[in-house]
């Protein structure tokens, strides 16, 4: 039953937007790389009130695309749709460089787990050029 509902909800999304797997299926986007001062700890909640500032990477999507949940990781159980924003993480700084500019990267996705993941699913990035 669970495998009906996820295929009705595949075709369902897919003719809205570009829908794209979770890990470990490495996928590409693309759109306008971006940095965004967030509200780290202790409370997540105001960096006005005290909380230490931290910086994410993301891409502004040029279109919107799905997320299929997955059905052999429960950490990864749930579709997302009109996604927007990808937040990206990146095991350096070479991409400053970048930001302000359209991007391709490429990667794995995995739905946000912790009060550092701003955007409902993350990118791993193996690459990531401007284009």
């Amino acid at each position: 039953m669970l495998l009906v509902v996820v295929a009705i909800l595949q075709l369902g999304f897919a003719a809205s937007a570009r829908c794209l797997q979770y890990e470990p299926t490495t996928v590409s986007i693309q759109g306008k790389l971006t940095t965004r001062a967030v509200p780290g700890p202790p409370g997540y909640v105001s960096i006005a009130r005290g909380d230490h500032p931290e910086t994410i990477v993301i891409v502004v999507l040029d279109e919107p695309v799905c997320v299929l949940a997955s059905t052999s990781n429960r950490l990864n159980a749930k579709t997302h749709a009109k996604v927007t924003e990808i937040q990206l993480v990146l095991q350096n700084t070479a991409y400053r460089h970048l930001v302000g500019k359209q991007v391709r990267a490429t990667g794995t996705l995995f739905s946000a787990q912790t009060g550092h993941h701003r955007t409902p699913v993350v990118l791993t990035v193996k690459a990531l050029r401007g284009i």
